[in-house]
């Protein structure tokens, strides 16, 4: 550990490499982005970001002895803003952006899926009387490198203030957009409890195994002081990893009064007063009063068609692929099994494929799958048009549909 964080290196697939230069990508997708930075709003929320990253160490200048350094790999970045909350913006850093065809995150192992199951997390979320939930603040960036390879991870901006004037060169730490960084930072989080859970009753360690979903933790249980007692135990092991557990909501009022305010999350007011309120979690609505689960779904009119109503329903996330996995047993149960199934990566076709590799295989279609060997594969997210042709079968279809 590297001043109370994880220090792991960079997992290349090979060491040393030769890398293309790809700082006049870089600078070249800089530029694009004056145009945005036109709107005034866009820009400070963009360079606001920039200036947290420095601030709390997340990204350095690189040193002047490293920057003509030839074995660095310079990123682009993006902004993507929430689609409820226009203040809260996020600064993405595109590790898929290709310099003579080759993308960066090419040159990393992506490494092990060792998240937790969504449903695993849910269900056990579900078990206990009394609930709470928190995440992991700015979980991306918590995980430090090497100095040896923080090169692979420069970036380029202008200086604060400074549109089209000088240029800054900086790097950054595990990156949201490098796809080695979920496998890395969860590895670090399960390190922790082999590190440090020894210091803490055996179930501390336990509900952080089994009780994150990437950032958030789930926890529940019927014993009101239990759940008080672990809670203060497992923000203490977190910490120990450099891991700062806030923002924390729950359905019992002596609960939260047992947090200090610093780790309420913005809700918790309101239910202090008994009003109302829902806390997103895992793409759900947590009633906090009522302790019930539900799915937002903003319509700006009622469908009037079937079309529209279709669209609609296309909008609804379905963190347990049920509505998939339904159709997809009815199709078998109508026409038999199949040797390959093709997809575009929708949410819900992405989680269906999850929910029939691991959650079905102890079941007759699971291991009818097994025998028959069913594999489901995904288009390229970078080549749409590998789809084209049963694409247009279905555009076919459905113009007989809606004639019919």
């Amino acid at each position: 550990m590297t001043n109370g964080k994880y220090d792991i290196p960079l997992p290349m697939k090979e060491k040393p490499i030769i890398v293309p230069d790809s700082e006049p990508m870089a600078f070249e997708r800089l530029q694009r982005l004056k145009r945005k930075f036109k709107d005034n709003e866009y820009y400070r929320q963009y360079d606001q970001f920039m200036i947290n990253l420095l601030d709390k160490g997340y990204a350095e200048e690189v040193p002047t002895c490293d920057v003509k350094n030839q074995q660095a790999w310079y990123i682009p970045h993006f902004r993507v803003r929430h689609p409820t909350k226009s203040n809260r913006v996020r600064v993405v850093f595109d590790c898929a952006a290709r310099v003579n065809n080759l993308p960066f995150n090419d040159l990393l192992r992506q490494g092990p899926e060792i998240s937790n199951l969504f449903l695993g997390v849910f269900l056990r979320f579900r078990l206990g009387l009394h609930a709470y939930i928190a995440d992991i603040k700015t979980m991306y960036y918590q995980v430090k490198m090497p100095e040896g390879d923080r090169d692979y991870l420069r970036f380029l901006r202008w200086k604060a203030g400074q549109i089209g004037g000088d240029i800054v060169k900086l790097r950054i730490t595990y990156p949201f957009g490098a796809c080695c960084s979920p496998s890395i930072l969860n590895y670090a989080l399960k390190q922790v409890v082999q590190d440090y859970g020894g210091q803490f009753q055996a179930s501390v360690g336990e509900i952080v195994l089994n009780n994150f979903y990437v950032d958030d933790l789930l926890v529940s249980s019927d014993d009101i002081n239990d759940l008080i007692d672990t809670s203060a135990n497992v923000i203490d092991l977190c910490r120990k990893g450099g891991f700062n557990l806030t923002k924390f909501s729950s359905n019992s009022l002596r609960f939260m009064n047992s947090l200090p305010k610093e780790k309420y999350s913005e809700c918790v007011e309101q239910f202090i007063k008994n009003k109302e309120v829902e806390r997103k979690t895992l793409g759900l609505n947590w009633s906090l009063i009522q302790d019930k689960i539900s799915i937002s779904l903003d319509i700006d009119a009622i469908p009037s068609t079937k079309r529209e109503l279709l669209a609609v329903i296309g909008k609804v996330y379905d963190p347990l692929a049920e509505s998939v996995v339904n159709a997809f047993i009815r199709f078998v149960s109508r026409w038999g099994t199949v040797s390959e199934l093709i997809s575009d990566h929708g949410t819900n076709f992405i989680g269906a494929s999850k929910v029939l590799k691991e959650h079905l295989v102890a079941r007759q279609i699971g291991i009818e799958l097994a025998k028959r060997g069913v594999d489901w594969a995904f288009t390229s997210s970078g080549g749409s048009y590998y789809g084209g042709i049963f694409e247009r079968k279905i555009d076919a279809v459905r113009r007989v549909l809606d004639f019919i």
